[in-house]
């Protein structure tokens, strides 16, 4: 039993090591560390268990629990598994603005089969944000006069900033959509590197904000993982165990698509570091706060959940498990300081919106 337990001790410690690597290691040098960082949080628990049974036995494996917890909390310690709730009492006085990022899923399209994004109006009405970001926004027209009546004039908002880059079965396009209730000064797009992948990593406009502040906000959608609905479902734990094709092919998207992405991330870093000013990042991150990317972010920039969110707030997908890729993070300022930050359950498809409100610094 005890030979059998420091086997499993040294396995387990092994295994968080690598997966330990993979969250300091970019996808580009050897994807497998990646995907063993997907399971981070899991390792690090049953190796912290395996080494804490084994003290028991052997005294001298406490030496090892404690490498293995000092090292994840130094590595971790700037990201969001736990908030820091801070309580803010609004007033009629206060300067106020709230952001929505939400990935729409170009408004279930394929399921409609027609542009019917009323459910997706109904939603951001009554949450009424002045800036409103929307990643795979599906419109089958993209003039302005489409757009101002079927977007901007139910959410009451005046300015907007659009790019398609997929088109949709001839009936319309996917694209980035920034719409805003503050004028829009300056706006583009940051394209991808390479021919593979996404066209378009982000979008950025330059707001102007009450007449005094500028702040660029950024519009992200990184490479998805373009997984099959079997995949899906297999993720899922719904699917036959038995299929093991599914399984190599969710390997391989894995792998692709976390090099793309690495690439991806690392250009929109380098472009949101060169603005001197006021900066949000928000978007589809397609990433776990504990990888390799967010945790590059995080040396950079602050993750308004992390600042003024609870725990349960952390889910940001559709799904059973407890899984959040979608983020709003902003640069240090003296100015603008989140003060609430929330995700909004509804069950409008496979991500749901996350909505933070910024009061002006020193109220």
């Amino acid at each position: 039993m005890k030979r059998l337990l420091k086997i499993l001790v040294w396995f387990f410690f092994f295994l968080w090591l690598l997966s330990f690597l993979g969250l300091l290691l970019p996808p580009t040098f050897i994807w497998v560390l990646s995907f063993l960082a997907l399971f981070f949080p899991l390792i690090f628990v049953v190796a912290l268990i395996a080494f804490l049974v084994y003290s028991f036995y052997n005294i001298k494996a406490l030496v090892g629990l404690l490498i293995v917890s000092l090292s994840s909390f130094f590595v971790l310690k700037p990201l969001s598994f736990f908030p820091h709730k801070k309580t803010y009492h609004f007033s009629s006085d206060d300067t106020l603005f709230s952001v929505i990022s939400h990935n729409v899923d170009i408004f279930k399209f394929y399921e409609k089969g027609a542009f019917i994004p009323e459910k997706w109006i109904k939603t951001y009405q009554q949450l009424n944000p002045h800036i409103l970001c929307l990643q795979e926004c599906f419109v089958p027209d993209t003039s302005k006069i489409f757009i101002h009546k079927n977007l901007l004039e139910p959410l009451s908002m005046s300015y907007y900033v659009y790019f398609p880059y997929l088109a949709i079965k001839d009936k319309g396009f996917a694209g980035m959509f920034i719409g805003s209730k503050f004028p829009i000064l300056h706006h583009g797009i940051i394209s991808n590197n390479t021919p593979e992948g996404k066209k378009i990593i982000a979008i950025w406009a330059d707001l102007l904000l009450y007449e005094k502040d500028t702040m660029r906000v950024f519009n992200v959608h990184l490479q998805s993982y373009q997984f099959s609905q079997k995949e899906r479902d297999f993720l899922d734990i719904k699917a036959n165990s038995a299929q093991k094709s599914i399984l190599i092919n969710f390997l391989s998207k894995f792998r692709l698509n976390a090099y793309y992405r690495s690439l991806q991330a690392k250009k929109l870093l380098e472009f949101a570091l060169t603005f001197p000013d006021e900066v949000i990042v928000m978007g589809d991150f397609n990433e776990l706060p504990w990888s390799y990317i967010c945790i590059t972010f995080a040396k950079y920039f602050k993750d308004v959940y992390k600042i003024t969110g609870t725990l349960n707030h952390f889910r940001t997908l559709n799904f059973a498990l407890p899984l959040r890729v979608d983020y709003i993070f902003m640069k240090e300022n003296k100015i603008w300081v989140p003060v609430s930050y929330q995700v909004i359950k509804e069950n409008l498809n496979d991500h749901y919106p996350i909505q933070c409100i910024f009061a002006k610094n020193g109220k």
